[in-house]
Parts: C-alpha cells; sequence; structure tokens
C-alpha cells in the first residue's frame, strides 16, 4: 500500500508527530510513506532524518487555488491508495485531489480544529456559521475523516459533518521505547546546572511561544516556594517568548528557583528525573508531552483545556487545574506536594493508563480496520 501525507506547515508539531506515530505502528507491514510539504524547512528535515520518500508542496495558504490545482496536476497518474491530509491547506487541496486527479481515499487528519479547541468554542454567531459551512465543504469529499480526540469529534459532528464518516484515532506513543530513550544520569544533569540533589524538581517540557502559556507557571511558582522551600523548576524547550521568560525571571528575584534548559537533544534525560510534570498550556488536544509525562509515571499538573481531560482525571491519572490561572496551577502542584499518598498513587495509575488507552498498539488496530473499511 502506497501512502502520501500532505501538510503545509513548515514546522514539526504536534500534527506531524501523529502521523508519524501512525506510520510507526505500522512499521512491521509492507507499506511505502510518502510526505509532501515545504522544502527546505524542520519537516523536510524530520521526515529525511527517517530514511522517507519527500516531494515538495508548495502550496501557500488555505485560498492559494493555483498552488493547488497546479499540485493536483502534478499529483495526477501517480498511484498512492491513501493520501492523508494534515492541515486547512491540505484539506482544501484534497478537493482537487479529488475531482481534477481523481483520487477517492481521501483522509483529512484532524488533529487540532484549524483554529484551536478553546478558540473555536469563542467564536461569535457569524464566525460559527462560516467555520461550520467550511468544514462542511471540505468533508464532502473525504472517504473517512480521523480526528484525534472526542472533543474534536464533537466539534464536528455539532456543525453537520456526518457522523459515520469520522474515526476517532488518540494520539498514541510506543510506551516500551520512549522509556528507554532516557540515558543521562540525575545527578549528571543537575551538576551542569549546579543544582543540589536533595531539590524536589518540577519542571515542564514546552515550546515557549504563543499558546504554551509559560508565564503562568512562572508566576504560580512564589506561591508554591512559600510552602514548599526545596523545589527547583526547569524549563525544558526554547522558542521565541524564551528570553522575555528569562528577564521576567530575573525580575521576579526566581534566578535561583528556575532553570531554563533552552533547546535539548534529548528531553528524555530530563522527563525521567522531573518528581512532578506541569502542563501549562491553553488550547490542546491530547498533547504528546502529557502521554510521555504518563509513561514516565511522573504525577502530572494540567491545565484543564481542550481534549486533556480525555487523559488526565481529575485525581486518578493527575491532577486537572483552571487554564491562565497561576493560583490553581500553584495550588494544583501544593495538593501534590501535601498528599504523598496522592503523588505515589498518580505515578502508578497515569502509566497504567496510558499503557491501556495510548500505547502504539491500540493505534496499530485502529488504522488497520479504517484500512479495511476504505478496501471494502
Amino acid at each position: 500500500m502506497k501512502i502520501l501525507y500532505l501538510v503545509s506547515d513548515t514546522e514539526f508539531g504536534g500534527g506531524q508527530q501523529y502521523f508519524l506515530s501512525i506510520i510507526e505502528a505500522l512499521r512491521d507491514k509492507d507499506f511505502q510513506y510518502t510526505v509532501g510539504g515545504k522544502a527546505n524547512t524542520n519537516l523536510e528535515k524530520e521526515v529525511r532524518k527517517r530514511s522517507l520518500d519527500f516531494i515538495p508542496y508548495a502550496v501557500h495558504g488555505k485560498f492559494d487555488i493555483k498552488g493547488m490545482m497546479q499540485f493536483s496536476k502534478e499529483l495526477k497518474g501517480k498511484e498512492y491508495d491513501v493520501i492523508f491530509l494534515g492541515d486547512g491547506s491540505a484539506w482544501n487541496t484534497g478537493f482537487f485531489l479529488n475531482k481534477s486527479a481523481g483520487f477517492k481515499n481521501l483522509i483529512p487528519i484532524v488533529h487540532m480544529t484549524h483554529i484551536g479547541l478553546e478558540e473555536k468554542e469563542e467564536y461569535g454567531f457569524i464566525e460559527r456559521k462560516l467555520s461550520a459551512l467550511w468544514d462542511r465543504t471540505w468533508s464532502r469529499y473525504a472517504r473517512k475523516i480521523v480526528v484525534s480526540n472526542r472533543k474534536n469529534a464533537g466539534i464536528l459532528i455539532s456543525e453537520g459533518v456526518k457522523k459515520d464518516k469520522i474515526r476517532v484515532i488518540n494520539n498514541c506513543i510506543d510506551v516500551e521505547r520512549i522509556k528507554n530513550c532516557a540515558r543521562a544520569p540525575k545527578g549528571e544533569i543537575l551538576g551542569k546546572f549546579n543544582i543540589k540533589g536533595d531539590k524536589t524538581i518540577i519542571g515542564t517540557i514546552s515550546r515557549l511561544g504563543p499558546g504554551k502559556n509559560v508565564k503562568t507557571l512562572l508566576d504560580a511558582f512564589p506561591i508554591v516556594l512559600e510552602r514548599f522551600n526545596n523545589c527547583h523548576f526547569f524549563i525544558v524547550g526554547a522558542g521565541p517568548f524564551q528570553t522575555e521568560l528569562e528577564k521576567y525571571i530575573k525580575e521576579c528575584g526566581l534566578e535561583k528557583h528556575v532553570t531554563f534548559t533552552g533547546w535539548v537533544e534529548n528531553q528524555y534525560d530530563y522527563l525521567n528525573f522531573f518528581d512532578i510534570f506541569l502542563f501549562s498550556g491553553i488550547s490542546d488536544g491530547i498533547p504528546y508531552v502529557i502521554l510521555e509525562a504518563m509513561a514516565y509515571g511522573k504525577p502530572i499538573a494540567a491545565t484543564n483545556n481542550g481534549a486533556v481531560n480525555e487523559a488526565i482525571s481529575d485525581g486518578e491519572t493527575g491532577v486537572l487545574v483552571e487554564k491562565a490561572n497561576n493560583e490553581s496551577m500553584a495550588q494544583g502542584i501544593i495538593r501534590l506536594l501535601e498528599n504523598k499518598e496522592l503523588l505515589n498513587s498518580l505515578k502508578v495509575r497515569a502509566e497504567e493508563y496510558c499503557r491501556n488507552n495510548f500505547n502504539i498498539d491500540r493505534m496499530k488496530r485502529e488504522v488497520l480496520k479504517l484500512f479495511e473499511e476504505l478496501q471494502n
């Protein structure tokens, strides 16, 4: 089976990771994969690193009709059994692939709604109607629509997209492989940053950019330190807001308590020694980083936004806090630090729930079932 994945986004984010999870799930099958995207981007680098075929997909935005028509002409006659469409521009391109090039097995992937789960819910009346019209329009040519969480499915159904077209296939991870990725000893990393080994390490792994809301974490830390002064906070990741956030920490006098690592080659080295993992995003599906923290058996305090609560159940697999609320985040952290019984039970339950519900074997079964439906 020959499979093509199209995406216009130049970065390597959650949506792209979702498709690579599908490839990972089907690694024992004799399938051929090709990724179409913008050339000379981080996406192309990641694709070629994995020895996958790459073709240029030069469509600039959801309304680049000329680019979509040209790409469809170039693809006509190529033998792809299934084409996954990874974002808004690709969904629209699917119309021309269907009408002009004759492809039938077109599957839009809705990893996130096109403007984010939370933003979409806050639309006004006219915006909601236009959004629903667009979703109904691009969904007409799709054989099936794959969504990565139940909340996305509910949004599409409420907009009038046919329920029988939608398949929920959750984000999944290879738990055993990921747990073997951590290599550097805790002491080695703490020593690198001159941090004592007896500290309680609380951390997040995040791109420091829009929607990640890391500043809420920084505002929560002083509240936590008033009660538990032996904590140290790690912010692992880079992004356009890093300089601004580092400056803010200095202004707050928290330099001794907060470490910004910047970009790191192996984030699992850090995740492995966190005592508590934090997630502060404000518009998300089911983030991979939460699943990875669960796989490592980490107690988690996460904002209750988007579809996060499909993985984190408060008091069962983690602690949920209000989004963009530093006081709520601080109380979530304190709740974990105060209650060792809860802390220890979450370690076990989180890992167990991840294995049972978000392991790669489950994705494999669901994707193969989808392919069988297409063939029938």
